[in-house]
């Protein structure tokens, strides 16, 4: 009733509700790109990046290998929930999906083209030939990739994904840390250097402030190198990282 009764009295109405419908449809939009941004990470100990995963509509989870191809999709089992017994679980999908056909270029024909509305674009043949085939954007947000003319440890590998920028450690760094993630927007990620123990030498020391600690090669035989505290699960800046141990 208040609403209705100020926009009656509001000088100029049809002014007054094209302002509020420019202004729900930047907060819209704002909300779709938001949806399709990086949402999980899955790493090993060790620093192999797996798999970086995309939310979607309906808690659709799309899963990107760090070189760009599509890996898998399907539901969050845990969407919602504060726990995850099977962390990184996806159910099958039912919604709809749709595939590049075999008359479009050949970089992407036969690929998911869409998942539940939200499309899904490749580089082209005609485009850089190391970022042919690669994912170029999910829905409005958009990638990019490191040259063949980069560094070694990282050419190939992305280098940005929506708002999000992916800095990955070189061949100038440390033996235990070449070609591993570095950073991942804002978070930084760190590694135990190739000069400390052996029992754990070379893995994950920590994501943004969470840290992780093991067993040293001077504990019992059964428990060396293995987790002695640190989470398998962390939430940092909005993205859920699961480390696999």
């Amino acid at each position: 009733m208040t609403a209705f009764y100020f926009l009656s009295n509001f000088p100029d109405k049809l002014q007054l509700m094209k302002r509020l419908f420019i202004l729900l449809g930047i907060l819209m939009t704002g909300l779709i790109s938001l949806s399709q941004n990086l949402s999980r990470v899955t790493m090993t100990q060790t620093g192999e990046l797996e798999k970086l995963g995309f939310g979607l509509k309906e808690n659709v989870i799309l899963n990107v290998s760090k070189d760009g191809r599509v890996m898998d999709w399907g539901i969050d089992r845990y969407a919602g929930r504060g726990f995850e017994t099977k962390p990184g679980l996806l159910d099958p999908y039912g919604g709809r999906v749709e595939y590049y056909n075999e008359s479009e270029n050949e970089a992407f024909r036969g690929k998911v083209r869409s998942i539940g509305g939200i499309n899904i674009t490749y580089y082209a043949s005609f485009d850089r030939e190391e970022w042919a085939g690669k994912v170029k954007s999910i829905g409005p947000n958009k990638f990019e990739y490191y040259l063949n003319t980069d560094n070694e440890a990282f050419r190939g590998l992305m280098k940005k994904t929506g708002t999000q920028n992916l800095v990955w450690y070189s061949t100038y760094d440390n033996d235990a840390f070449k070609g591993k993630i570095k950073s991942i927007g804002s978070t930084p990620i760190s590694f135990y250097s190739s000069f400390e123990d052996e029992g754990f030498r070379g893995k994950l020391k920590g994501i943004g402030s969470a840290q992780y600690i093991y067993h040293s090669s001077h504990d019992l035989r059964d428990v060396r190198g293995r987790l002695k505290s640190g989470q398998m699960l962390q939430v940092i800046n909005g993205v859920k990282y699961h480390v696999k141990f």
